[in-house]
């Protein structure tokens, strides 16, 4: 098992100890300084760092996990708001807090919808090409099936060849390929 497997496994329930935790102790009116408080911070932040910047794209369960991170940084943000928890005062803080909030929750909600819950599009093809880039946001993996380019997880990357034959499960939000298996014959 790697360490991306054990991550998408654990990156949700890890994220929602942490915000147990600092929920409780927002309650009990902790000070910022304590280590309690330090130790929930990271259980949230290292968790969501690794799945959104480093590997979101190796395997179908990241890529979900990076859809709900999304989602929940932009509900976090909102009920920063809405709790009115002054962390920095700053002109235009609220307004700049809530638009990327709700950017960042219609971002989440989107790819959770259109990658996940709705049914995926059925694409038959061969593929012409593969090729990755590195950027922030980890490896990104590229196939270009016929004339037209998609994204693909880590692990369904490894597996195409140029000239494969292949009918794919491609998500509606973002034009990620999740499942391949070979094309039917004509």
């Amino acid at each position: 098992m790697s360490i991306a497997d054990l991550l998408g496994f654990g990156c949700l329930p890890m994220v929602g100890l942490g915000g147990l935790l600092l929920g409780s102790l927002n309650r009990s009116n902790r000070p910022p300084g304590d280590l309690a408080v330090w130790v929930g911070v990271l259980m949230i932040g290292v968790p969501l760092f690794l799945v959104i910047f480093i590997y979101q794209n190796d395997t179908e369960l990241l890529a979900f996990d990076a859809s709900v991170s999304y989602l929940l940084i932009g509900a976090a943000m909102l009920i920063v708001i809405w709790k009115d928890i002054n962390f920095v005062a700053m002109p235009g803080r609220d307004v700049l807090m809530v638009v990327v909030g709700v950017s960042f929750f219609a971002l989440g909600s989107w790819y959770i919808a259109g990658d996940f819950l709705v049914p995926r599009l059925k694409v038959v093809g061969v593929v012409k090409q593969t090729s990755t880039t590195r950027g922030k946001a980890g490896v990104h993996y590229h196939v270009q099936l016929d004339d037209k380019y998609y994204d693909t997880i880590g692990k369904l990357f490894d597996t195409l060849r140029a000239g494969d034959r292949i009918e794919a499960d491609v998500g509606r939000a973002s034009d990620t390929i999740f499942r391949i298996r070979p094309a039917p014959t004509r």
